[in-house]
C-alpha cells in the first residue's frame, strides 16, 4: 500500500474512530485505542487497523464472550496489543553520536538543558506574537517531568548549565546561558486528544539575532530544513537530528492514543493513556542501535532527543519526540506528540508560537 493509500484509509478510519472508541471501550480490559499498521510475529506489515491495547494478552479460551475483541470491524481489522514501557535512557550498540559541544551560532538539533546533569535537543525555532524569538523542546527538558504545566523562568543553556569544575571544562558554564524558559507544559493524561510534553524558552537577542534556520549538528552531515508543519500519516517517510543519536531515518507506524505502562515511582495508575501520540520505527536501512536486556536493536530515538522534531519527506514537520520504548518490540519505538497539539496547547496558555521557516536556498532536496 503507497502513501495515497495509507492517507485515504486512515482518514476514513479517523471519521469512524470516536465510534470505535466508544464501542471498544465497552469491552473490558481495553484501555486506548489508536490507528496503526498490524503487527505480526514481532514485525510491522503493511495492513493498516485499529491498534487495541489491553494491560495484559489472555488466550481467546480465558475470556467470556463479551470479553472478545472482535477481529474486524467494518471490515478494518484489530490487533491486540499490550503497553508500552517508555525508558530514560539506553545503552548504544556500537557508534555513539552524543553531541555535546558548544554551538554558535544557534542551530536546531543541538543540546540544551535547563541544569547541569541532563540534556535534550533543540528542536526548533519561532517567533511569538509580540516578536520574541523562541526555542521549542521538551518540558522534561528544560524543567522536569511532572505532570503539570510550569511558568517558572529558568536559565537555558546551550549545551548544558555549569555544576562542576570538570562541567564548566567541557563547555557547560553559566557564559552558556542562551534564554530563559517561557513555559513547560507535560499533560500526559488529560480528557481530549491532546497529550503532549513540550516547552520554550526565550533566546537572549545577541544569540537570537545570529540563528541559522536548518537542523543538523556536529555527529552529521546531514542539514534538515523546515517547510512548515503538516500532520502524520500511516507510513510516511520521516527524519529527525537529536543531539543523541543524531541523524535517523524512520516510517510512522501508528497515530492516536497508546496505552503506556507507569514507572515504578509514577504516582500514575499502572497503565495510563496517551493521547495523540505518533510513534516511529526505525527505518529497515538504519543503522543506530541500542542496547537492551543484552539485545542489540535498532533505534530511531535515545535518551537525550526529546525535544527533536519529526520531520516527513516534504520538510515539514509532524511531530515532537518525548520518548521511547526500546524493550518491547525488536526495534525502538519512539513516542512523539503531534505537532498540531503542541501549538494548541501552547496557544491556550497564552503563548501562540509561529514556528520558522528555513530560507529556500537550505531545503533540502
Amino acid at each position: 500500500m503507497d502513501k495515497k493509500d495509507f492517507g485515504r484509509k486512515q482518514k476514513m478510519m479517523e471519521a469512524s474512530l470516536r465510534d470505535v472508541k466508544t464501542a471498544l471501550s465497552a469491552i473490558s480490559g481495553v484501555v486506548a485505542v489508536g490507528i496503526g499498521l498490524k503487527e505480526s510475529g514481532r514485525k510491522f506489515t503493511e495492513e493498516i487497523s485499529y491498534r487495541v491495547y489491553v494491560p495484559v494478552k489472555k488466550d481467546l479460551a480465558e475470556l467470556k464472550p463479551e470479553e472478545v475483541i472482535p477481529a474486524l470491524i467494518d471490515g478494518i481489522p484489530t490487533d491486540v496489543l499490550t503497553p508500552y514501557s517508555v525508558l530514560n535512557d539506553s545503552g548504544v550498540c556500537g557508534e555513539e553520536r552524543m553531541t555535546l559541544g558548544l554551538k554558535r551560532p544557534l542551530v536546531a538539533g543541538i543540546a540544551v538543558s535547563g541544569d547541569s546533569d541532563s540534556y535534550g535537543t533543540l528542536g526548533w525555532f519561532g517567533k511569538l506574537d509580540d516578536g520574541t524569538d523562541v526555542l521549542l523542546t521538551s518540558k522534561h527538558v528544560l524543567y522536569d517531568d511532572t505532570n503539570q504545566t510550569d511558568r517558572r523562568k529558568l536559565k537555558t543553556a546551550q549545551p548544558r548549565l555549569a555544576g562542576s569544575a570538570t562541567a564548566l571544562c567541557a563547555g557547560s558554564g553559566n557564559d552558556n546561558v542562551i534564554g530563559e524558559s517561557v513555559i513547560g507544559i507535560r499533560d500526559i493524561h488529560p480528557s481530549s486528544d491532546t497529550s503532549v510534553d513540550c516547552a520554550i524558552a526565550r533566546i537572549n537577542p545577541e544569540f537570537a539575532q545570529d540563528i541559522v534556520l536548518r537542523i543538523t549538528n556536529d555527529s552529521t552531515r546531514e542539514v534538515l530544513s523546515v517547510r512548515g508543519t503538516a500532520s502524520a500519516v500511516i507510513g510516511d517517510s520521516v527524519r529527525k537530528i537529536g543531539a543523541r543519536s543524531g541523524f535517523t531515518r524512520g516510517s510512522v507506524i501508528h497515530i492516536g492514543d497508546i496505552a503506556v505502562s507507569a514507572t515504578s515511582d509514577s504516582e500514575e495508575t499502572a497503565v495510563a493513556v496517551r493521547q495523540g501520540q505518533v510513534l516511529i520505527i526505525p527505518d529497515p536501512s538504519e543503522n543506530y542501535r541500542v542496547m537492551e536486556g543484552g539485545i542489540c536493536k535498532p533505534a530511531f530515538t535515545n535518551s537525550g532527543d526529546s525535544g527533536a522534531v519529526i520531520l516527513n519527506r516534504d520538510d515539514r514537520i509532524i511531530a515532537l519526540n518525548w520518548g521511547g520504548d526500546r524493550t518491547t518490540g525488536n526495534v525502538g519505538i519512539t513516542v512523539a506528540c503531534k505537532i498540531q497539539n503542541v501549538l494548541d496547547k501552547l496557544r491556550s496558555a497564552g503563548y501562540a508560537v509561529t514556528l520558522s521557516v528555513s530560507p529556500p536556498e537550505t531545503f533540502s532536496g
